[in-house]
């Protein structure tokens, strides 16, 4: 009997799977799609990048002109990407299903501090229209 523990699926979200180069990000601004909501919005952008391996990366914004305090930003920061770490599994696994590489930008768009349970849920309802996307794609 194989111990249950090993089929568990790890919750992180490591360097490699952050968005970081500036030409990436602009590109993703610039053609990706949008997803709207309130209160985090997200763009994304697909593609068959064969030099990159297949994988999901993330870039989280929060605007100073939205929220002031950096302490507020980096606390909403901080909830948005827990609420993807522990949700991505799904999007994760049909991404590399289809050996594509998938860019997200999670924008936070209110201008005061929301409680996680509703970051949470609005990413969750983000990442499920992803998946129907990529659904479709196949």
């Amino acid at each position: 009997m194989v111990a249950p523990f090993l089929f568990q699926l790890k919750n992180t979200l490591t360097k490699n799977e952050k968005l970081k180069s500036r030409k990436a990000i602009g590109q993703l601004f610039k053609t990706g799609k949008r997803l709207k909501g309130y209160p985090v919005g997200v763009s994304y952008l697909f593609s068959d990048n064969i030099e990159e391996e297949s994988t999901i990366r993330i870039l989280v914004s929060v605007p100073k002109r939205s929220v002031k305090k950096a302490v507020h930003r980096n606390r909403i920061k901080r909830q948005m990407r827990e609420a993807y770490r522990t949700q991505k599994h799904d999007v994760l696994a049909m991404v590399k299903a289809q050996a594509k590489v998938l860019h997200l930008a999670f924008v936070y768009q209110c201008d005061h501090s929301s409680d996680f349970t509703v970051i949470s849920e609005k990413i969750k309802q983000h990442l499920s229209r992803l998946q129907e996307e990529l659904e479709d794609k196949k």
